[in-house]
């Protein structure tokens, strides 16, 4: 009966071939919850039988899938035969569209997460990996120059300020296997099964510099970035402050307020996964 309802299902068979081809079977079930007009009805089921409808899906999907596929490929490459599957299953489950490729890569890596904590998919590598890869992608997506020239002029004073954060352009992945070895077998596209033992350890990456860099860090540096990171009003050691500080691993609490101020949008980035 209105334009929008009109709309939304013409958008909806765009998005959802499974709905294309239901109203071609039986219109008038699949178009129910559109509160169509009769006119309406059969505008949207003469477009469901042209023959240029499976261009427009595949389209669309291409779409869809390009900044997953782009942004996550060590996790798309471990979910291998899977991926369609669960990406049909991600589309279903949420239907807003969003062309901002951070965010839906963001909602996709949720939605992941979701099916691993329920033992819907089951992959020893998923997670670590797919964290490593949405910790890359964050420290891309900040203002890095804007945030290195906020701090490069910096006033604080170290005995005034002793709370301390996590630096805005670290991020610090724990893994359950080599990174090494895992990140390496990915590179090389090495099919599953992996038969890497078990171990803890972290990956720290460091866009303080113009090139983001990744190195392996043991795990007694790991555990206290980790403690920083997720308790970020606790104070350390002052000699073990200062060697973080010195390494732009951390800073103080004053200079965090500061960015915060100053790049609003910064405090969803920098809060951990």
């Amino acid at each position: 009966m209105s334009l929008q309802s009109f709309q939304k299902a013409l958008a909806d068979m765009f998005a959802f071939p499974s709905l294309c081809i239901e109203i071609r079977k039986n219109p008038v079930e699949a178009l129910k919850e559109y509160n169509l007009s009769s006119i309406e009805e059969s505008r949207i089921i003469n477009i469901s039988h042209q023959r240029g409808m499976s261009v427009c899906c595949t389209l669309y999907r291409m779409n869809k899938i390009s900044p997953i596929f782009n942004l996550l490929p060590r996790t798309c490459f471990l979910l291998g035969k899977d991926l369609q599957t669960e990406l049909e299953a991600y589309w279903h489950s949420n239907r807003e569209s969003n062309l901002h490729f951070n965010r839906e890569m963001i909602a996709f890596a949720y939605y992941l997460k979701q099916r691993v904590k329920n033992d819907i998919i089951r992959n020893d590598y998923l997670i670590e990996t797919l964290d490593y890869e949405m910790s890359i992608n964050k420290l891309r997506y900040l203002p890095r120059n804007r945030i290195t020239e906020l701090l490069l002029n910096r006033l604080t004073i170290g005995s005034d300020y002793p709370k301390i954060y996590l630096h805005p352009l670290i991020k610090l992945v724990e893994f359950r296997h080599d990174p090494e070895v895992l990140l390496s077998m990915l590179a090389d596209m090495l099919p599953l099964p992996y038969h890497i033992p078990e171990t803890r350890c972290f990956v720290l990456l460091d866009a303080t510099s113009s090139d983001l860099d990744a190195r392996k860090i043991n795990f007694e540096l790991g555990d206290i970035l980790l403690y920083i990171e997720n308790h970020p009003q606790t104070s350390i050691n002052s000699s073990e402050m200062q060697i973080l500080i010195d390494s732009n691993l951390i800073i103080y609490e004053e200079d965090y307020r500061n960015l915060i101020q100053q790049i609003p949008a910064l405090e969803s980035f920098i809060n951990p996964l």
